[in-house]
């Protein structure tokens, strides 16, 4: 029984790292393209690529109210941090993208 348990959480841990990442390059792809648009809502952000990895709140550039950051599941080591600003209003004001150092 506690080998199947963990057999069973052993797979969720896996389909939630996919889906991790597959959300990220998503993301990393919408930026490039133009696809994902200033002022949309942090709610759609959050329903379309999912939980941030931190988020954190303040006084930012232009405006912004808040960052929230995006990157790989911990498996993978050499990621790029994307980071998502939004103003007071929830909407996203800029993004970018870092290498990790």
């Amino acid at each position: 029984m506690v080998l199947k348990d963990f057999s069973s959480s052993q797979s969720e841990i896996r389909e939630d790292i996919d889906n991790q990442k597959k959300n990220f390059l998503q993301l990393k792809s919408d930026m490039q393209s133009g696809s994902l648009k200033k002022n949309s809502s942090k709610k759609h952000v959050l329903v379309k690529y999912g939980d941030p990895v931190y988020c954190k709140d303040g006084n930012f550039k232009a405006g912004a109210k808040q960052y929230c950051v995006y990157r790989l599941p911990a498996p993978e080591l050499d990621t790029e941090l994307i980071y998502l600003y939004f103003g007071d209003r929830g909407k996203l004001v800029y993004w970018e993208i870092v290498p990790e150092s």
